[in-house]
């Protein structure tokens, strides 16, 4: 048996809980788990309301019969050289984020999110919502940032391009 908390507050905008750190983990058919007993606790920290779920669980076979960790995915290596920039400066920019904000890097995007943003591309607030696991609490929180680095790159990869045909 395996415990995993999960600390949860509600967005300042919407009000609504992102739980799409609990659907990643839960629904990983990578990683398949086994949901044995949920405690959930309400509580308040620092005048911010905040849900703590404690959840107990354990692994299950993945489809091909093993269980635990798959082999990390190299998400970088599937882009263009062109999209390699821009997945390093998002990752860094995340390394960023989660040190200043004491949170790890997974739960602001995972490497699989960044190479979408980095292949999409979104230049707004909606087309981002569009990537699977960036639900309204992450896109409120660090949305207009992504977006922002989205925009330098493609402005950068225009001059260049431009540059280049001249």
């Amino acid at each position: 048996m395996k415990l995993k908390v999960f600390t949860l507050r509600p967005d300042e905008e919407t009000g609504c809980l992102d739980d799409s750190v609990l659907e990643s983990f839960f629904g990983d058919p990578d990683h398949p788990r086994e949901v044995l007993e949920i405690s959930e606790h309400f509580f308040v920290h620092e005048q911010q309301p905040r849900w703590a779920i404690l959840t107990m669980y354990r692994d299950q076979p993945r489809a091909d019969g093993t269980k635990g960790h798959r082999e990390k995915k190299d998400w970088r290596a599937e882009l263009t050289s062109q999209e390699k920039t821009l997945f390093d400066e998002l990752r860094t920019w995340r390394s960023r984020k989660s040190k200043g904000d004491g949170l790890p890097g997974y739960i602001i995007a995972t490497n699989q999110q960044l190479a979408d943003i980095t292949r999409n591309k979104p230049s707004s607030v909606a087309e981002l919502l569009q990537i699977s696991g960036l639900g309204p609490g992450k896109v409120s929180r660090w949305g207009e940032e992504v977006l922002a680095l989205v925009r330098a790159h493609s402005a950068i990869s225009t001059e260049r391009t431009e540059v280049t045909h001249d």
